[in-house]
């Protein structure tokens, strides 16, 4: 009945259309009533069963606003109504609630960002708005009212479906849909979905490398979150990579991201921090050393956020991580990529800056030795930072 109502409301004729939207109203007013959890436990289930289905697969799809409107409304009050005899259909009803919220936003929208991608801070600010403005929709307002019912039965065969999304649905904001719900489920049931964190870090990991840089900011918070249920043995695989990450890649938009999901760990679960600071640290105090300019200053901020949260101080953070700094230097000032050696040079600098006349002999020797050893060979560009830094710990302990 649904499905002929669908098709007739887009009927040529008037007085077609007009009829076939209040048939909708009182199937709609109907469908409700049937679906109330009182009505008694079969009788509701076996009406969810048969109403859901034309609802998702036609209604929600449909390119007639009428019919997506009916259909909302629908979903809504049946979602109210029907409560715990949704838990069925979760595993369905989320991913087709998520994919309708992308499929209604308007065409326009995409289309400008496309064509904003050469400019990639404005780009950001508008799909971040986009992604924000989708929260608010009624499908997500829908989603966010079932997810009360999700537990580890649900999760079993929801969680390949949010997985699919996070990883190819073409929608920016469907997949930002995806992340709110993964956020919003580390909160309200952390013990069901612990055995499902791997496979989600490992989907919203991948999409850290995604070419839109709003998408790459919100998964990275998504990671933040989901540190609060996941292992010990994941948190380490997932700072092991992010440390990899930012010495091995050399494009702007990787180590951005390692930036922004450090500082997504240290906001939301800063006790995971703090455990794996030994990892994180050593890198922020690196990173915090490139060479500032017009399109990296936000970075750089984020850098010293999430150095400034991990550490006692800027001189205490030196002595604190001074050995796991000083085994990570070297490797920095070995990379062949010219901008990371100048980097590591000016952080040698800056660690005799802040040691001062307190630096032990082996540290003062081993940093000379390697600003030594670094000046040798061709000229590169940044190499006069290996004479600052040179120039830096002479004072520092000249006995």
């Amino acid at each position: 009945l649904w499905q002929d109502i669908f098709r007739v409301m887009d009927d040529i004729k008037e007085s077609v259309r007009v009829a076939a939207i209040k048939t909708a109203q009182s199937l709609s007013r109907v469908s409700i009533k049937m679906c109330d959890s009182g009505t008694g436990s079969k009788a509701g289930e076996a009406a969810v069963k048969a109403i859901l289905p034309p609802l998702l697969e036609k209604g929600l799809t449909s390119t007639v606003t009428e019919v997506r409107a009916i259909c909302l409304v629908t979903m809504m009050k049946v979602a109210k109504s029907a409560g715990p005899l949704l838990i069925p259909h979760l595993h369905t009803l989320i991913p087709a609630l998520l994919e309708a919220t992308g499929e209604m936003e308007s065409a326009q929208l995409g289309y400008i960002s496309t064509r904003l991608g050469t400019d990639a801070d404005v780009q950001e600010k508008l799909d971040s708005a986009r992604m924000a403005a989708s929260k608010s929709s009624r499908t997500m307002e829908c989603v966010n009212f079932v997810l009360q019912y999700v537990d580890t039965e649900v999760l079993t065969q929801l969680v390949p479906r949010l997985v699919d999304i996070i990883k190819g649905n073409p929608s920016i904001v469907t997949r930002a849909g995806a992340a709110h719900v993964v956020t919003t489920l580390t909160h309200q049931c952390p013990l069901d979905l612990q055995q499902f964190t791997g496979k989600l870090l490992s989907a919203f990991l991948s999409g850290l490398s995604d070419r839109n840089p709003a998408v790459r900011i919100n998964f990275a918070g998504c990671i933040g979150h989901l540190m609060r249920t996941a292992k010990d043995s994941s948190r380490e695989k997932l700072f092991t990579k992010l440390k990899t990450w930012y010495m091995e890649r050399d494009d702007e938009a990787s180590r951005a991201a390692v930036a922004f999901t450090f500082q997504a760990v240290s906001r939301h679960n800063p006790d995971v921090m703090k455990s794996f600071a030994s990892f994180a640290m050593p890198i922020a105090f690196l990173a915090m050393h490139e060479e500032k300019n017009e399109n990296n200053t936000e970075v750089l901020e984020v850098w010293e956020e999430v150095w400034g949260e991990g550490t006692p101080g800027s001189e205490g953070g030196v002595r604190l991580f001074l050995k796991e700094i000083m085994e990570l230097l070297p490797v920095a000032l070995s990379s062949s990529q010219w901008g990371v050696k100048a980097q590591a040079a000016r952080a040698l600098g800056t660690v005799s800056r802040k040691l001062g006349a307190n630096i032990s002999r082996e540290t003062q020797a081993s940093i000379i030795q390697l600003l030594l050893a670094g000046l040798e060979g061709r000229t590169w560009s940044g190499k006069e930072t290996l004479l600052t830094a040179l120039a830096d710990i002479a004072p520092a302990a000249p006995e």
